[in-house]
C-alpha cells in the first residue's frame, strides 16, 4: 500500500531517481495525480513558448510541438499524468506575425485524449510575456465589450471584454495559420469524435493559465452552446473547466447567464485562484482596489509604499502588473474602468496555503542592494524607494502569478520535470527573456540588465 507520505517523497525525487521507481509494476498507477491535477498539468504543460524568441516561426513551431511530445512520452511525466495521453490536434502556435526574425507565440492551443481516464483535454497557454499584441489585445482591451449573442448565446447573455471576444476569435479561426476548412479545434473535435465511436460518456474539459485562464471557460462555453458542431451523437456528455490565474473574462450578465448554466449542470465549472496573484484582481471593482496594497503588512506581505512617494503612491501596484498598458490601450487611469460592468463567474475559489513568498523577496533585495540613485535615470533618482518598492513588487507578482501555482496546486514534481525537458529541448538559437527583468523595464523604463553595480558608479 502507497501511503500519502511515499507518494509526496516520490514527487520530491529527482527525475532520475523517479524514473527507476515508476519502472517497477504498479509504481506509475500508484502516484498519479488525481483528474484536477492532470489536467493542471496538461494546461501548464502548454506554455513552454513562454519568455523565447525564435529565429523563425516554423522553429518555434517545432520547439512548441517537441517539448509537448517529449513530455507525454516521458515517464516520470507519465507517472504523474498517466502514460496514455496523445495530441489529437496541435499544439498550435498562433504568431500575429509570422515572418519575423524574432518570432514569438502569442497564442498555443492543443487538443490531448487519454483513453484509459476517458478525458479530452484542450489546453490553453496564457499571456507570454514578450508578446505585446497579447497583452494589449487580448488581456488588457477592456475598455469596450462584445455581446455574447453576436458570438454564440442568447440575448440576455451578457458580454465579454474586447480582448476576450480577440483571444477567443483567435482559438476558434486562426489556429492553426493558416487554417483550412476541417482544421479548427471545433472541426477536430467532431471528427475525432465522429472516428471513434466506442468513445462514449467521455469528458471534455478546457483548462488555461493567465490568458488561458480567462479564454479557456469561455471557449468551454462557445463549447456547451454550439454542440450540434462537434458532439452531434452525445459522446461527450460532461464538458468541463479548469481556469486559473484568470482575469475576468465579461461583464456581470454574462457570469449570471453562466452561472445559471453551471447550476444546471450543464458545465462543470472549477476556477481557481491565489489571493497573492494580482492577475485575477483584474477587473472586477472590488477586485481590482486590492491591486495596489496587495503585498503590504495588513494584507500579509512585506512592501510597504515608499517613503518618497508623496503622497502614498497607488499607482505602484498597478503599473507593477502591466495595467498601465491598459490605460495607454483604452485611456483607462490605473485600471479604473468607467462603469466598470465586469464580475468573474461563480464559483471563483481562493487556494489554500496562499502567501507571500520570502525567498523570492529576499533575493531581488540581495539584488536592489547594488541599486543606489546614482545609478537609476534622472527622473527617477529623486525616487529611489519607489523605485525599489516597485521592483519588489514586480517579482513577487511574477513569482505568484507562475511558480507558486507549482505548489499550490500540488504539481510540482511533473512541474519540475517538465522544465526540465523544456530546457533540454530549447535550441541554441533560441533567445530567453528574463520575465522579471522584462516586466520592470516595461512598468519603470529601467533595464536592471545593464545598470552599472553601485560600486562601478564614479562620484565628484
Amino acid at each position: 500500500m502507497v501511503t500519502p507520505l511515499l507518494l509526496r517523497q516520490a514527487e520530491a525525487e529527482k527525475p532520475s531517481q523517479l524514473e527507476n521507481r515508476v519502472g517497477e509494476t504498479n509504481k506509475i498507477q500508484c502516484i498519479m495525480y488525481s483528474k484536477p491535477q492532470i489536467i493542471h498539468c496538461l494546461s501548464l504543460a502548454s506554455n513552454s513558448a513562454l519568455g523565447l524568441k525564435f529565429s523563425s516561426f516554423s522553429a518555434l513551431q517545432n520547439y512548441v510541438q517537441k517539448v509537448n511530445t517529449d513530455v507525454l512520452g516521458d515517464l516520470t511525466c507519465q507517472s504523474f499524468i498517466g502514460s496514455d495521453w496523445k495530441p489529437v490536434w496541435g499544439p498550435y502556435v498562433y504568431s500575429q506575425d509570422q515572418t519575423s526574425s524574432f518570432a514569438h507565440a502569442d497564442n498555443v492551443m492543443s487538443l490531448l485524449h487519454s483513453p484509459s481516464q476517458n478525458l479530452l483535454v484542450i489546453a490553453i497557454a496564457g499571456t507570454n510575456s514578450v508578446s505585446m499584441f497579447g497583452w494589449m489585445d487580448e488581456d488588457f482591451d477592456v475598455s469596450t465589450t462584445k455581446a455574447w449573442k453576436d458570438i454564440s448565446g442568447p440575448s440576455n447573455s451578457g458580454a465579454v471584454s474586447t480582448g476576450t471576444y480577440n483571444g477567443l476569435d483567435i482559438l476558434l479561426n486562426k489556429m492553426p495559420e493558416p487554417q483550412t476548412k476541417g482544421s479548427s479545434i471545433v472541426d477536430a473535435l467532431g471528427n475525432f469524435l465522429a472516428s471513434n465511436s466506442d468513445i462514449q460518456n467521455a469528458e471534455l474539459s478546457v483548462a488555461g493559465h493567465s490568458l488561458g485562464g480567462a479564454l479557456s471557460p469561455v471557449l468551454a462555453l462557445y463549447l456547451q452552446n454550439n454542440q450540434d458542431q462537434w458532439n452531434s451523437k452525445g459522446q461527450v456528455t460532461t464538458i468541463s473547466t479548469y481556469p486559473t490565474a484568470g482575469a475576468t473574462p465579461g461583464t456581470k450578465d454574462f457570469a449570471d447567464y453562466y452561472g445559471n448554466l453551471i447550476q444546471d449542470g450543464k458545465i462543470d465549472y472549477h476556477s481557481e485562484y491565489n489571493t497573492f496573484d494580482v492577475v485575477p484582481h483584474g477587473y472586477q471593482p472590488d477586485t481590482i482596489d486590492k491591486i495596489p496594497t496587495l503585498y503590504s503588512p495588513e494584507n500579509g506581505g512585506q512592501i510597504d509604499s515608499p517613503s518618497d512617494a508623496n503622497p502614498q503612491n497607488p499607482v505602484i501596484g498597478m503599473i507593477a502588473t502591466g495595467l498601465s498598458l491598459d490605460a495607454y490601450k483604452a485611456g483607462i487611469q490605473w485600471g479604473r474602468i468607467p462603469g466598470n460592468p465586469y464580475r468573474q463567474v461563480q464559483p471563483w475559489t481562493a487556494l489554500a496555503n496562499c502567501a507571500f513568498n520570502q525567498d523570492t523577496d529576499n533575493e531581488v533585495q540581495k539584488k536592489l542592494a547594488f541599486v543606489s540613485p546614482l545609478i537609476l535615470p534622472p527622473g527617477l533618482q529623486d525616487y529611489s524607494d519607489t523605485f525599489k518598492e516597485t521592483v519588489r513588487y514586480l517579482y513577487q507578482a511574477l513569482t505568484q502569478h507562475t511558480t507558486e501555482y507549482n505548489r499550490l496546486l500540488d504539481i510540482e514534481g511533473f512541474m519540475n520535470r517538465y522544465n526540465t525537458i523544456r530546457s533540454n529541448d530549447k535550441p541554441s538559437s533560441s533567445q530567453e527573456v528574463d520575465l522579471a527583468a522584462e516586466m520592470v523595464k516595461r512598468a519603470t523604463g529601467v533595464d536592471l540588465t545593464n545598470l552599472p553595480q553601485a560600486n562601478e558608479v564614479k562620484t565628484v
